[in-house]
């Protein structure tokens, strides 16, 4: 009896070793393909100087003068290309900037003249709107929060702009439901004024409180000075409307829904407002074509950066193409582009 138990052991035992035996031919059979890098191209060589502009919204100098504004700070801990990490660290770098390229000058009688000379509005120091920018349903329990009055969500950017359309201040982390008015009631702006620390008027829509710096529109003008109070108001305060446009114009993600993670698109938008005023800095005025796809770029393009970073605009479109060149052109221990 023991020994027909013994056998029935070793029988066992023998099968289990031809089976291991079995999946180890399988194993060396496998050939496993190597890891194969792509070549890393230099997008400063690789593209002529419209193309260069048209990805990146900036030209060749701008975004050198960018790089080496962030070079020194932490980017160098992503170790994959990942859309989010990738826009995520160079929007916090970027945004870190504000105090230096969004801010109030210390004179302010170049704004005052600037402004008169549109319609001969005097005092003007900036115009306030609000512009809502599309996002991706935030995904939780409070998300209809973010639902504007248009029915989709978004964040309700305020902003103040000069008559060359640079953008003074900035504010976006308001959800699309909350009304200008209260937006402006709760800035850091405001008290600025209230306090007379900045001394001028701000030009706003009938959405404001009229105040004796931030004046508005007449409601129903019946004599002639009121009706060319209010046309000079109108030919004056577009200037912000105008400064959306060319802002929405350079970044193709704040007219289309921002697919990143909710906290990385207000710092995104805040990045956008940095360079947006760097362009402007440096007087980076040449044109580039306003509706040049990110997806046609992706398909036509087959190797290198020029490849993956034209995939990973088209999935995040937080800051186009800049972010990735970014990270793809400091120094890494790994090459992740």
């Amino acid at each position: 009896m023991f020994k027909v138990t013994g056998r029935s052991n070793m029988a066992e035992q023998i099968e289990a070793i031809a089976e291991v035996d079995e999946v180890r031919e399988v194993n060396e059979m496998r050939v496993r393909n190597p890891q194969v890098f792509r070549e890393r191209r230099d997008p400063f060589e690789l593209f002529s100087d419209h193309e260069f502009r048209n990805r990146y919204r900036l030209s060749k100098d701008s975004v050198r003068f960018v790089i080496s504004l962030v070079e020194d700070r932490d980017l160098h801990s992503v170790s994959q290309p990942s859309v989010f990490r990738i826009v995520a660290k160079v929007s916090n770098a970027i945004a870190a900037l504000l105090p230096r390229f969004v801010v109030y000058p210390a004179r302010m009688e170049t704004l005052k003249t600037e402004f008169y000379n549109i319609d001969h509005f005097p005092g003007v120091v900036g115009c306030i709107d609000c512009t809502h920018i599309a996002i991706k349903n935030p995904s939780w329990e409070r998300a209809m929060l973010y639902v504007n009055r248009k029915g989709y969500y978004s964040i309700n950017v305020q902003v103040v702009c000069d008559a060359q359309r640079r953008i003074l201040d900035i504010v976006a982390k308001w959800r699309g439901s909350v009304h200008d008015a209260r937006i402006w009631d709760s800035s850091t702006l405001k008290e600025e004024f209230e306090a007379s620390r900045i001394k001028g008027i701000l030009l706003g829509d009938a959405g404001y409180p009229c105040k004796p710096y931030l004046l508005t529109p007449i409601q129903s003008p019946q004599t002639q000075p009121e009706q060319r109070y209010n046309r000079s108001h109108k030919s004056t305060r577009i200037t912000v409307e105008h400064c959306f446009g060319e802002w929405k114009g350079m970044f193709k993600a704040l007219r289309n829904v921002m697919q990143i993670p909710l906290p990385t698109a207000k710092t995104a938008i805040i990045a956008m407002a940095v360079l947006f005023n760097i362009r402007k800095e440096h007087h980076d005025n040449d044109g580039y074509d306003p509706d040049s796809d990110e997806e046609e770029a992706c398909e036509s393009s087959s190797e290198g950066i020029e490849e993956q970073s034209s995939c990973i605009a088209g999935g995040a479109e937080a800051l186009t193409y800049l972010p990735y060149l970014i990270i793809c052109t400091l120094p890494f221990d790994e090459d992740i582009c």
